[in-house]
C-alpha cells in the first residue's frame, strides 16, 4: 500500500514542479518585455505550486511515515540483536562499510573538475 502511495506522490510532485518549471519558462521568455512583472508571476505561481504540494503531499506523507515506523522500529531490535550476538562479524562490517565510504569519497575526489 505504501507503495501506491509513494508513487501518486510522486507523480503529484512531478506535475507540481512542472507547472512551476513552465511558469518560469514563461518568466524567462519574458525578461525582455517586462522583467520585473514576469518574475513576480512565476513568484507567485511557485509559490501557490508549493502550497498546492503541501497540501496534496502532507496526508499521504504522514500515512507513509505512520505505516513505515513500527517496521524500522523492528528492523533496528532485530539488527540490534544481531549486532549484540555477533559482535565480531559487526565490527567487521562496519570497518568494510566505513572503507566502501573512504573510497567512494577519494574516488570522487579524483572525478571532481579543478
Amino acid at each position: 500500500m505504501s507503495q501506491n502511495i509513494t508513487k501518486q506522490v510522486r507523480r503529484e510532485i512531478e506535475d507540481v514542479l512542472d507547472e512551476a518549471v513552465k511558469a518560469l519558462k514563461r518568466a524567462a521568455g519574458d525578461l525582455g518585455d517586462d522583467a520585473e512583472s514576469a518574475v513576480a508571476d512565476a513568484a507567485k505561481t511557485l509559490r501557490s505550486t508549493a502550497d498546492a504540494l503541501a497540501d496534496k503531499v502532507g496526508p499521504k506523507l504522514r500515512e507513509i511515515i505512520d505505516d513505515a515506523a513500527p517496521k524500522a522500529r523492528k528492523l533496528a531490535a532485530e539488527a540490534k540483536a544481531e549486532a549484540q550476538e555477533h559482535p565480531i562479524a559487526t565490527a567487521v562490517a562496519a570497518i568494510g562499510a566505513a572503507a566502501a565510504v573512504i573510497q567512494l569519497l577519494g574516488a570522487a575526489r579524483k572525478r571532481k573538475p579543478g
